[in-house]
């Protein structure tokens, strides 16, 4: 997961993600974004100051990232939105 994406989707802006065992640290666009890999799959929550304000259930296809964030915390289906991240860089 290390390394830098960008969203196929508007408004997100910069991403960098750095993996440390299961455990991912980084930045999509203004949010912090904390995270764990299990598998294909990467969870994460985008924060700032202090507050969550999403949470993403994303699943790694060789240079992809996709699936769906949601504004709920938990993680929820009812408001979830598609986001597709794209690996630029290592």
């Amino acid at each position: 997961m290390t390394g830098a994406w960008e969203a196929e989707e508007s408004g997100w802006g910069a991403i960098r993600f750095e993996q440390s065992g299961s455990r991912v640290n980084g930045a999509m666009g203004s949010y912090s974004a904390r995270g764990v890999v299990r598998g294909p799959q990467l969870f994460l929550a985008l924060s700032s100051g202090g507050y969550v304000y999403y949470t993403a259930v994303l699943t790694k296809r060789d240079e992809l990232l996709s699936e769906f964030y949601s504004s709920s915390v938990p993680f929820s289906p009812a408001d979830q939105a598609v986001v597709t991240l794209r690996r630029v860089g290592r």
